[in-house]
């Protein structure tokens, strides 16, 4: 019988190939299947840049054409509810509620249309860079002329 003494330097090995196997069906997965960062990819997920700090809405008025528009600070909460949950039921009911708001038409006198847009940064990993994608529009008449 083989003393213990001799079987340590390989038991010490075993970590060392059972991680490598891992990473060799991780790489092995990434080029054949169609996995994300999110879905069967590893731990890609943590390095994700799908998170609020990479959603952004932008607000447009339309009076003669297309202008940007500010959102009252009041409406923060509700701005960082759809930012975190970018569903487009969410967004919708938020352009719905800007339609409707007297704080938002009060501060846009004279909007004929209202468009919200939710944007997210993608990272494009053939080039290695992030982009701005445009995930959702949604355009509303005022409830009320201003």
């Amino acid at each position: 019988m083989t003393p213990r003494r001799d079987l340590d330097p390989y038991l010490a090995l075993i970590p060392a190939v059972v991680l490598c196997a891992v990473a060799v069906v991780h790489l092995w997965r990434w080029h054949h299947e169609p996995v994300s960062s999110w879905r069967g990819g590893g731990f890609g997920m943590y390095a994700d840049i799908n998170d609020e700090a990479g959603r952004y809405l932008r607000v447009y008025v339309l009076r003669d054409d297309w202008q940007p528009a500010e959102l009252n600070d009041r409406l923060t909460t509700r701005v960082t509810n759809v930012r975190l949950n970018p569903t487009r039921f969410n967004v919708t009911a938020f352009a719905d509620y800007l339609a409707c708001s007297d704080l938002f038409l009060s501060q846009n006198i004279g909007a004929k249309r209202i468009r919200l847009e939710y944007w997210e940064q993608k990272f494009e990993a053939n080039t290695s860079t992030v982009r701005m994608e445009k995930r959702l529009e949604v355009s509303r008449e005022p409830c009320r002329v201003g």
